[in-house]
């Protein structure tokens, strides 16, 4: 881990870069390093988005929670932790009368007209997860990209669903505004529209929102995407030149690239709460929950009468 003074980890320059970490946490909930570097050039406390910018801040971030500057439960990592709820010994009556009741569902999907699913190629933050599941549609996220694995599941899983729910499936896409987000868009609608009723929609980040919102580019990577050597193997120089041809009116110095985490949460959730609101009715969720508890209530009443 390398190592800062305590005279540089308490100045002002790092108090502000925490303290803009810190908001963010207080209203989205944990965060992860990449996101950091990103509100961090938002603010322009760094230069740019590059490698060494972003090695620079997880260092720094990495200093701070170890000398006990910044708890470590402001940070998340990469992995994913399942948590499973059982009703085992060790419980009360009382305890084990509320779980009961609590975790007893039933689901709503096949009262709605849509079955929703939303894919992103990043992270998302809790309080767009917290969206997302409120309307209990499913999620696949990837660490930077999606890999063959979901695709692969999708083959088996939607047909089953297709069948199960009798439903069109609208699959909402989140990504990078570059050639790799294009890609995997394209590889999205490509491999899941033909499986059936399935309609693959693309939310962020379109050319629209960039324009709208006047969003900064992240120029840290254009001259590392414009190197041959550095291309992915589906990324071919046509593919890329064709992407800088549609998108000569946003380019400065080289290639278009808008990276997801350069917008606010606050319009993310705004705009996918508008979307899956087209799709998923809350009411009918809510009505389904209030007749879950009143049956888990009835059946408690009855089996634990004493």
């Amino acid at each position: 881990m390398k190592k800062y003074s305590e005279r540089y980890l308490t100045s002002e320059d790092v108090k502000i870069k925490i303290d803009i970490v810190k908001k963010w946490v207080e209203q989205f909930g944990r965060i992860w390093s990449r996101r950091v570097l990103y509100e961090l050039v938002s603010n322009q406390l760094v230069k740019d988005t590059s490698d060494s910018q972003y090695q620079q801040v997880c260092n720094l971030f990495q200093a701070l929670r170890h000398e006990g500057f910044i708890p470590y439960d402001w940070f998340e990592d990469k992995r994913t932790t399942i948590l499973n709820v059982g009703i085992g010994n060790g419980y009360s009556f009382e305890d084990r009368f509320q779980m009961l009741r609590n975790y007893y569902s039933r689901s709503s999907k096949s009262l709605q007209d849509y079955y929703v699913e939303v894919w992103t190629e990043k992270k998302l933050s809790e309080a767009t997860q917290n969206v997302i599941k409120k309307y209990e549609v499913g999620m696949v996220m990837g660490q930077g990209f999606i890999g063959d694995i979901p695709f692969h599941d999708a083959v088996e899983r939607v047909p089953d669903l297709l069948e199960k729910y009798g439903l069109p499936i609208k699959i909402i896409y989140i990504s990078d505004y570059d050639c790799e987000g294009k890609h995997t868009f394209d590889l999205c609608k490509e491999k899941l529209e033909i499986l059936g009723d399935v309609t693959v929609e693309k939310l962020f980040l379109t050319k629209k929102q960039i324009v709208d919102n006047n969003f900064i580019s992240n120029i840290g990577y254009r001259k590392r995407m414009m190197k041959p050597k550095t291309l992915k193997y589906h990324l071919s120089k046509r593919y890329v030149k064709d992407f800088i041809g549609i998108n000569k009116d946003l380019e400065s110095d080289g290639i278009v690239q808008y990276e997801f985490d350069q917008f606010p949460v606050n319009l993310l959730n705004d705009v996918l709460e508008n979307t899956i609101s087209r799709y998923i009715n809350l009411e009918t969720i809510q009505n389904t929950e209030e007749i879950c508890r009143k049956e888990a209530e009835e059946w408690c009443d009855e089996h634990y009468a004493e």
